[in-house]
């Protein structure tokens, strides 16, 4: 066994969701769109299955859907949200994030990794409360702090400020 196989489903699990699931993962960087008949294939699944999950997962926001592919929305970053709080990396990351979140901006300077420094900006959602946190990192020999903040940091809330306008 490889690790990656399915385990057997308790017979008390929710088979919608299993098969909703399985279509979430289907996407990635090889795969950002998928049709009814693609996601049915990759799911295995029928594609009545699939495309009752395509259709319930835009209804709520996760997917869009253009009249024959279906593509993820920013949205979708919710779900892993429970556990990127919860992660050893967050959790050293926490810090920063929080600094993120109060300053509007934090940086570090090698601190994480010798040669490299590093900005975030805060992700809000339309109510304002912080989804994500984007980020940039640069060689130290190339660029100082003061550097980022002047030239980097105004194209980071940019982008910043756009995404979570369609969270």
């Amino acid at each position: 066994m490889t690790g990656t196989e399915p385990r057997a489903r308790p017979a008390e699990a929710m088979g919608g969701l299993a098969k909703g699931l399985a279509i979430i993962e289907a996407f990635g960087a090889d795969r950002r769109q998928l049709s009814i008949s693609e996601a049915a294939q990759l799911t295995a699944t029928s594609p009545a299955s699939a495309r009752r999950c395509l259709l319930t997962l835009e209804s709520l926001g996760y997917l869009s859907f253009d009249g024959k592919f279906f593509r993820p929305t920013p949205r979708m970053v919710r779900l892993g949200a429970a556990y990127l709080e919860t992660a050893p990396l967050a959790l050293l990351a926490r810090p920063h994030l929080i600094a993120a979140r109060e300053e509007g901006v934090a940086y570090t300077d090698e601190e994480l990794e010798l040669g490299i420094r590093t900005m975030a900006v805060p992700v809000r959602d339309s109510s304002g409360r912080v989804q994500a946190a984007m980020s940039a990192a640069a060689f130290a020999s190339r660029v100082s702090l003061d550097d980022m903040a002047a030239g980097f940091l105004p194209v980071l809330r940019g982008h910043a400020d756009r995404l979570g306008r369609m969270l």
